[in-house]
């Protein structure tokens, strides 16, 4: 041995000592310096010579080695294992046989709690107990892996949501059990909640909305969501218009306004109320107003379209402007004056009021009414416009005086109603003079005063009879003649 291992001299005279001494064998382990070796050595002494000692040696260099590599694998998946965030166990026959610090921290546990309890202490459902051994399991024995998301509870009682995967050991024995591998995905199933009941919210509301609202690809049109409104509007069915370009539906009165409409659209990044006509169902066609933005769907360029319907509007603007110039048209020729009156100004006067107060039109619009109204007469006017103005119902035809442009007071008849007019209430007066008539009356008047003195003091009998000598009246000196 000397030879061998010159170095142990020493270790082996205690070895053979200790054997020869108590008779029993001694198994140890040497280094070999020379050959950098280890060697597994089993020192005995033989029962049938027990004088000598035998040695056997065995080199175990390699075995070492493998040993060290798979202790330091085992080391370093260990503290892969504690420091993962993720919580994960070793499961057999349903019970725990090893879980990392995640796993318990996880569940609100102290290290080594859950050691060999069973797994259903993590449910909060007797049923999903149930499912993942009868669904899981199945799987596991087919080699396949499992995978769930389920309410699972703390130790504390407070529940969360637990993402499931479990893989089996050795599917061929499922005596090896199979490892779980666990996360806490409340935070992310509360988002996704969020985001499931917002874009319900949000169809609800495109659906319900009554504004006319359709989106479809950039490239083509082809409608891929329309709200009812827009089928409303159109007379088609949803099924008639999903997966159908807006020119095979024919919508377009003009099939150009698309093309402008997508080129304005990428030139501009967006389309605000852009007039055109669309083509019902029906054949007929609609003024619409179509406002448009670029979205992006699945990676597809699409665009979304507001359409809000201006038929009625349209109508009622085109009735409206007719009427103004059915209206302009009898003031212009009118021989009376005509005035509306906005705000206590002039909004509209026509050619006659002009000529009769002596301005030109363009002088007289926008003034206060009131200036060209006698003061004696401002008052009853006023108060006439602003009754009507509050509802009320006064005296419609009256008289006033009014105030020429060179000084002149000129009497006139009014007569005066209330209208809208430019979607205000507006009170609109006829003039005319009556001046001249006035006059006349006045003449009238004075002549039959005249007429009566000369017949009261008359010393003769004056008798008025009409047409068939029927007597009417008698004046002068009756009871003097006739007694």
């Amino acid at each position: 041995m000397r030879e061998i291992w010159p170095e142990s001299e020493q270790r082996w005279f205690d070895v053979s000592e200790e054997v020869a001494l108590t008779g029993h064998s001694k198994f140890f382990e040497m280094e070999h310096e020379p050959t950098r070796g280890l060697y597994a050595c089993n020192a005995y002494r033989p029962w049938d010579t027990p004088e000598r000692i035998c040695i056997v040696f065995e080199n175990i260099s390699e075995r070492k080695q493998a040993l060290e590599q798979i202790r330091q694998l085992v080391n370093e998946q260990r503290t892969i294992l504690d420091t993962v965030m993720a919580g994960i166990c070793h499961i057999k026959d349903r019970k725990v046989q090893w879980v990392n610090p995640c796993f318990e921290k996880l569940f609100g546990y102290e290290a080594g709690e859950v050691q060999g309890v069973d797994t259903s202490l993590f449910y909060s459902d007797e049923e999903d107990y149930r499912r993942v051994g009868r669904d899981g399991y199945t799987q596991l024995t087919m080699g396949a892996a499992y995978s769930i998301e389920v309410l699972m509870r703390r130790k504390d009682g407070t529940l969360f949501w637990c993402s499931l995967a479990e893989r089996a050991i050795d599917p061929q024995n499922q005596d090896e059990g199979s490892i779980w591998v666990l996360h806490d995905v409340t935070e992310r199933r509360r988002t996704e909640e969020a985001l499931y009941n917002s874009e319900r919210k949000l169809t609800e509301i495109f659906r319900a909305s009554p504004q006319i609202i359709a989106v479809s690809t950039l490239e083509d049109g082809r409608f891929l969501e329309a709200n009812e409104a827009f089928s409303r509007l159109l007379g088609y069915r949803h099924e008639e218009v999903i997966g159908h370009t807006s020119l095979e539906l024919g919508l377009w009165s003009d099939n150009e306004d698309r093309d402008r409409l997508v080129e304005f659209l990428k030139t501009h990044g967006q389309v605000q109320n852009l007039e055109t006509r669309l083509r019902r169902k029906s054949g007929e066609c609609i003024d619409v107003l179509l406002s448009a933005a670029p979205i992006v769907l699945n990676g597809q360029s699409c665009m979304i379209t507001l359409t809000t319907d201006i038929t009625e509007r349209k109508r009622a603007a085109d009735e409206l402007r007719e009427s103004e110039e059915r209206f302009s048209a009898v003031a212009t020729q009118a021989k009376d004056g005509i005035v509306l009156i906005q705000d206590d100004r002039l909004v509209f006067c026509n050619q006659a009021i002009a000529d009769m107060l002596g301005y030109a039109r363009e002088e007289m619009e926008g003034e206060p009414f009131e200036i060209h109204v006698a003061p004696e007469s401002r008052e009853l006017v006023a108060g006439r416009v602003h009754a009507r103005l509050r509802g009320e119902n006064p005296v419609s035809v009256y008289e006033a005086r009014l105030i020429r442009r060179d000084g002149q007071i000129i009497d006139v008849e009014l007569s005066a109603g209330l209208i809208q007019h430019g979607g205000k209430p507006t009170d609109v007066g006829m003039i005319r003079d009556i001046t001249e008539r006035k006059q006349a009356e006045a003449a009238l008047r004075a002549s039959e005063e005249r007429f009566k003195r000369l017949v009261q003091n008359s010393n003769d009998i004056i008798a008025l009879v009409d047409a068939h000598c029927m007597q009417m009246s008698l004046s002068g000196p009756v009871e003097a003649v006739l007694g």
